[in-house]
C-alpha cells in the first residue's frame, strides 16, 4: 500500500483523473510493466507514457493537453513538424526515434533515453506511426540527401547575413534574430494556434541545435507552422557580393547560428544521477546560501517549459547532503524578479518542487500512472515549495489576502478582528475562509509555518494533501543576486507510506518542476525536468 488507505480511497472513488472510458477500458487489458516485447506490452507504454498528452488514440486530445502549448501532436492526422523527409511525407522511423529519445527543446516534449530502453523506443516508434488514420496507405519515406557542412568562416557568415536580408528572413524572425520580426505578432501554426519564431540568440531550436537540423529545417521546412521550404527560392533570388561555389543554406545556417548570445548553461535532459555526499557543515542544511554549499558539485538539470514563452529558466542546479539523520536537496535557478506575494488575482509566485517515485518504477512524468488494474499504478511523493508561504512564514502576515507593504480593498470581515492590512496569520477566521473551513491545509494559518507542503499522486488530477501529521518535509528559500535558493529536507527514515524511502540503498527515479510567477506560472503552467536516479545512500 502506497498511499495511505484513506486518502487512496477517496482518490480512487473520486475518479479525479480525467481518462476517457475508453483509456481505462484499454489499461484493463493488460497486466504489470514489462520491458517490452509484444503489441500489448507497447500499447501499456504508450498508455504510461504518452496518452496523458497525446490521448489514447494518439489524437493530440489527452488529459493535460489543455496545459500545454505547443500543443500535442495528433498522430492520427500523419502530420510531423521535425523530420528529414520532404513535402507531406511520413517521418522516417530514424525521425521519430529521435524526438522520443531527445525530446524537443522548448516545449513540453521530454527526452525519454534512460527512461525506455532502445528497444522499447524502437517498438513504441513503430506503434506510433501505426496511429495514423492513413497508416495502411502505402507512402514514400526518402529522407533528403544533405551535404556535409563546411568550415564556417567569417566570409561564409557574412555571405549568410546578406541571404538572410534579401530573401525576408527578418520579416518573422527580425534583423537581429530575437524573433521579433514585423510578421512575429500573426503568424499562426495549422491548428490557428499563435505560434512565435525562433529566436535565434538563445541559440536553443526545436528541431535540434545541431548545424545539420537547421539545414534540414530552411530545406524542408517545418510542416505545420508558418516556416516554408526555402530550398527553391534561395537559389533563384540574386544576392550581391555571394560567391557561385557558396552552398547559400550552409551559409544561412552559419549566420543563425552566430546570432547566438552565450547563457546560462544548459542542463541534462534525462537520466542524470544524483548522489549525496556527507555534509561538511550541520547548519548548511537550514540554511540554502552556507558557504559549504558553494562545495558540493551540482548536477545541471534542464527546464522545459510546458507553456511555451519568449524567455524561459533553462536549467536548474541540484545539490544534495546527508547527516546521520536527515537528507537535504538544494536547488538554484536564475529568475530576476521575486514573486511571492499576490496581492491579486494576475499575480502568481514563484515555487519550486520534487517528485519521487515511490515503487523504483519510472512512472509518467504527470504525477504517477492513474490506477487501472492489477499491478498498474506507479505512485509519486511531491515535495512542493512556495515563495508567498515563505514570505507568509518569516513575517507572519497573510500575504495573499492583504499586503503589508501595499494594502489592497479588503472587505473587514476578512479579519474579523485586529487591523485587515497589518494583522498577523492568526487573525485570520475561518468563517470567511472555506478551504480552511473545510480542513485544507493550506488555508489554515497554523500550518503557514509550513513552507513545504508534502502530497502523493497516482495519474494526473489525482494531487492529493499528506495529513497534517504526515507533513514531514521542511525547508527554506532566499532569494539572493537574481537567483532563487531552496533548501527541502526530510528525516532518513519514514513516517508514513507515501513517503519516499530516503533509507533505501537502490536509485529512486526523482524529477523536477520550477515555476516562474513573472512568467505567469502556476499549478500546471510550469518548467520541468525529465526524470532522473537519486542515489540516497554514500
Amino acid at each position: 500500500m502506497l498511499i495511505p488507505k484513506t486518502r487512496r480511497d477517496r482518490h480512487f472513488n473520486s475518479q479525479r483523473c480525467s481518462w476517457p472510458t475508453v483509456a481505462i477500458a484499454v489499461c484493463l487489458a493488460f497486466v504489470g510493466r514489462t520491458n517490452g516485447q509484444s503489441t500489448v506490452d507497447i500499447q501499456q507504454i504508450y498508455l504510461n507514457n504518452c496518452a496523458t498528452c497525446h490521448g489514447v488514440e494518439g489524437r493530440g486530445d489527452g488529459p493535460a493537453s489543455y496545459l500545454l502549448y505547443p500543443k500535442p501532436r495528433d498522430f492520427s492526422a500523419g502530420l510531423y513538424r521535425f523530420k528529414s523527409t520532404p513535402d507531406n511525407q511520413l517521418p522516417t522511423d530514424d525521425d521519430v526515434q529521435r524526438v522520443i529519445r531527445d525530446g524537443i527543446e522548448r516545449s513540453a516534449m521530454p527526452a525519454f533515453k534512460n527512461v525506455l530502453s532502445p528497444e522499447q523506443i524502437v517498438q513504441l516508434t513503430a506503434y506510433v506511426l501505426s496511429l495514423n488514420r492513413n497508416a495502411n496507405v502505402p507512402s514514400d519515406r526518402e529522407p533528403v540527401a544533405l551535404p556535409d557542412a563546411p568550415a564556417f568562416t567569417p566570409e561564409l557568415i557574412a555571405e549568410g547575413k546578406r541571404i538572410y536580408a534579401v530573401i525576408g528572413c527578418a520579416m518573422c524572425h527580425g534583423e537581429a534574430g530575437r524573433g521579433n520580426g514585423p510578421s512575429s505578432h500573426a503568424l499562426k501554426d495549422s491548428q490557428e494556434y499563435p505560434l512565435p519564431p525562433a529566436d535565434f540568440t538563445t541559440g536553443v531550436f526545436k528541431a535540434g541545435r545541431r548545424p545539420i537540423d537547421l539545414y534540414r529545417s530552411i530545406v524542408i521546412g517545418v510542416p505545420g507552422t508558418p516556416m516554408p521550404s526555402f530550398v527553391h527560392s534561395v537559389n533563384q533570388v540574386k544576392v550581391p557580393e555571394v560567391r557561385e561555389t557558396t552552398d547559400r543554406i550552409w551559409a544561412m545556417v552559419a549566420y543563425v547560428q552566430s546570432m547566438a548570445v552565450p547563457r546560462e548553461a544548459e542542463g541534462i535532459r534525462a537520466g542524470a544521477t544524483l548522489s549525496v555526499i556527507a555534509a561538511s557543515d550541520l547548519a548548511m542544511v537550514s540554511n540554502p546560501l552556507h558557504p559549504a554549499w558553494r562545495k558540493v558539485q551540482p548536477t545541471i538539470l534542464s527546464l522545459q517549459p510546458l507553456w511555451q514563452r519568449k524567455q524561459a529558466i533553462r536549467a536548474a542546479d541540484v545539490r544534495a547532503v546527508i547527516t546521520d539523520v536527515e537528507i537535504a536537496l538544494h536547488i538554484t535557478w536564475p529568475d530576476a524578479t521575486v514573486n511571492a506575494a499576490g496581492d491579486g488575482v494576475d499575480q502568481f509566485t514563484d515555487a519550486v518542487a520534487v517528485m519521487f517515485s515511490l515503487d523504483g518504477r519510472i512512472p509518467s512524468l504527470s504525477m504517477g500512472d492513474a490506477p487501472a488494474g492489477p499491478g498498474m499504478p506507479s505512485a509519486v511523493n511531491i515535495w512542493h515549495w512556495k515563495a508567498n508561504r515563505q514570505l507568509n512564514a518569516d513575517t507572519g502576515l497573510l500575504h495573499d489576502v492583504v499586503s503589508s507593504s501595499n494594502p489592497v480593498d479588503v472587505d473587514l470581515y476578512m479579519f474579523k478582528k485586529g487591523d485587515p492590512a497589518h494583522g498577523s496569520i492568526v487573525e485570520h477566521d475561518s468563517t470567511f475562509v472555506p478551504a480552511w473551513a473545510v480542513g485544507n491545509l493550506r488555508a489554515d494559518p497554523q500550518e503557514m509555518k509550513r513552507v513545504v507542503l508534502e502530497s502523493n499522486a497516482m495519474g494526473f488530477g489525482s494531487l492529493t494533501l499528506q495529513p497534517t501529521d504526515q507533513q514531514d518535509v521542511a525547508g527554506r528559500g532566499i532569494w539572493s543576486e537574481g537567483r532563487w535558493h531552496v533548501v527541502l529536507r526530510r528525516l532518513r527514515h519514514n513516517k508514513g507510506d507515501g513517503d519516499v524511502n530516503l533509507a533505501s540503498a537502490s536509485a529512486i527515479p526523482l524529477a523536477f518542476a520550477v515555476w516562474d510567477g513573472e512568467a505567469g506560472d502556476r499549478n500546471g503552467t510550469k518548467l520541468i525536468t525529465g526524470w532522473h536516479q537519486f542515489l540516497p545512500s554514500h
